[in-house]
């Protein structure tokens, strides 16, 4: 979940997070900001009001029991990803109500694009598309038409160059016209055959594909799971849904497959109990698709070590990404001590 920082903050920390360039400058104090975000190749000083844990002074967080009880403890639980089919570059009312409520509960949502309707989409509904990658939605490839038939799809029993040629035109559209660099794909109707894979591979800036694990694929594959709706478009019951989320709990990763253009005010009332009881009761995290993909890269090389009583040092110089801090709730601040020079992926 995307992490709006505490604002009830002490006297002493009269500003929640203050970040410096390097520990000869001193801290400039910020705005507080939607996220704040771990660079690669940082080291940073984090101090909170008071002590947040028990562990000794000198503790190195390793194993997963102390990860899980350390100030960072909300970055290492299990993820929950919302994969929101069929947006459409017109944004529809609907769409757009999904996406401000989703805003206003700071959730993090990757949101299914089908790329052919970039091309007559006016510019406000463009800006707009461009100002949720901002916000820290995640757009991903849904297809170029959507195709879905009784024998064939978009990406089922279709050439090689004809998937290739939809795969090419999404990617290329999005980065003309939305200035993005799509990570995540998924076919329409979570049907593809074997020249699917193929297709893929000619697209090494594909990073995430949601799929069943049928095919092999140079991309990371994250299962579908359909548990929140039991149809498109329509929601289980909440004791439906609780029922089943519970037997996924040794998964890793929980994707709810949702198609939010079909709702109405009680359908998101009904999603959001499913997204809290999700997040709350069996303590999992959101976070989009390429977000997960980067944080499983990086999670064993972030370090933690906790150098006072309320001091922690969080090491990213061995990590590759950006991630979004989240912490315990309490107020804090937070020092960037020193910079190194990142490689690429």
């Amino acid at each position: 979940m995307k992490r709006r920082p505490n604002l009830t903050l002490s006297v002493w920390f009269g500003t929640l997070a203050l970040i410096s360039s390097s520990c000869e400058t001193p801290s400039q104090p910020l705005d507080p900001p939607r996220q704040i975000l771990l660079q690669p190749g940082t080291v940073y000083r984090m101090v909170f009001g008071t002590a947040v844990d028990k562990f000794d002074i000198g503790t190195l967080f390793e194993d997963s029991v102390q990860l899980y009880l350390s100030p960072l403890a909300p970055m290492y639980r299990k993820s929950v990803i919302i994969k929101a089919d069929d947006l459409r570059a017109r944004v529809s009312p609907n769409w757009r109500r999904f996406i401000n409520w989703a805003e206003d509960r700071s959730y993090s949502v990757g949101l299914g694009l089908i790329c052919n309707s970039l091309a007559i989409a006016p510019d406000s509904d463009i800006d707009y598309l461009k100002a949720l990658d901002r916000w820290g939605f995640e757009l991903w490839l849904h297809g170029w038409d959507h195709e879905i038939g009784e024998e064939t799809a978009e990406f089922q029993g279709h050439s090689l160059a004809r998937q290739k040629r939809h795969i090419n035109a999404s990617l290329s559209w999005a980065e003309r016209k939305l200035g993005i660099t799509l990570t995540t794909f998924g076919a329409p109707g979570n049907r593809s055959d074997r020249a699917t894979a193929l297709a893929l591979q000619s697209s090494p800036q594909l990073k995430v594909w949601f799929d069943s694990g049928t095919a092999r694929s140079v991309q990371d594959v994250i299962g579908i799971d359909w548990i929140a709706e039991s149809t498109t478009g329509r929601l289980r019951s909440f004791e439906d849904y609780t029922e089943r989320v519970t037997n996924l709990s040794e998964n890793d990763v929980i994707v709810l497959q949702i198609h939010p253009a079909e709702w109405n005010d009680s359908d998101l009332g009904l999603f959001g109990r499913m997204v809290d009881h999700s997040v709350h009761s069996l303590e999992r995290r959101l976070m989009t698709p390429y977000g997960y993909y980067r944080w499983r890269r990086d999670r064993s090389a972030l370090t933690i070590e906790k150098v006072g009583e309320r001091e922690y040092r969080i090491d990213c110089t061995a990590t590759r990404f950006a991630h979004g801090l989240e912490t315990v709730e309490e107020p804090f601040l937070l020092e960037e001590m020193s910079h190194a020079k990142v490689l690429g992926e």
